[in-house]
């Protein structure tokens, strides 16, 4: 039977007694510990996720607050990726402001979850992606960014026109 180290992705393979039901492992390159159980060939090890801040460009850069449960852990920016271990299902809470955000993640399943802060709305958007679709999701991230960043632009050149119309056409009314 072979398995793999959660965190790091180091193989082990493994030669269990069918008298043995769980073996406990330490991986030799990150330290980090698993169990195997023989009997229904499955991992019982901890999941990994990585947290991806959002790619956007502001003037200013906020930070993104990140709560597992009630727990917080820490903070996140722009461009920025946090690996987190869990070792049951939980909540992930983020919060940008007034902002909030809520993702329920899986035991045993490695996950991706990409932040993303839609400048037209404001709105904080969360995306979970696997090993299966993350650059497909991360891609769709990146379009759906520039879509909103050419929608904010063509807002502001409108309100510029009308500002410059008003200012030139106004005092003209005044008179009338």
């Amino acid at each position: 039977m072979s398995t793999k180290c959660p965190v790091c992705g180091k193989e082990y393979e493994l030669s269990l007694n069918n008298s043995i039901q769980e073996i406990s492992i330490k991986c030799q390159k990150c330290e980090s510990s698993f169990s195997v159980n023989s009997d229904l060939n499955e991992i019982d090890r901890p999941c990994s996720i990585k947290i991806h801040g959002y790619k956007e460009w502001f003037l200013i850069n906020s930070k993104i607050s990140i709560y597992k449960g009630d727990e917080f852990i820490g903070k996140i920016s722009r461009k920025e990726t946090i690996p987190i271990i869990i070792d049951k299902d939980c909540t992930f809470k983020f919060k940008n402001g007034t902002r909030t955000s809520i993702v329920e993640i899986r035991k045993n399943s490695d996950t991706d979850i990409l932040l993303a802060i839609d400048r037209f709305s404001g709105k904080l958007k969360t995306i979970v992606a696997n090993k299966d679709n993350f650059s497909q999701l991360s891609q769709t991230r990146d379009q759906n960014s520039r879509i909103s960043t050419i929608a904010t632009i063509a807002l502001i050149v409108l309100f510029l026109i009308a500002s410059i119309l008003m200012i030139e056409y106004l005092p003209r009314l005044r008179h009338y």
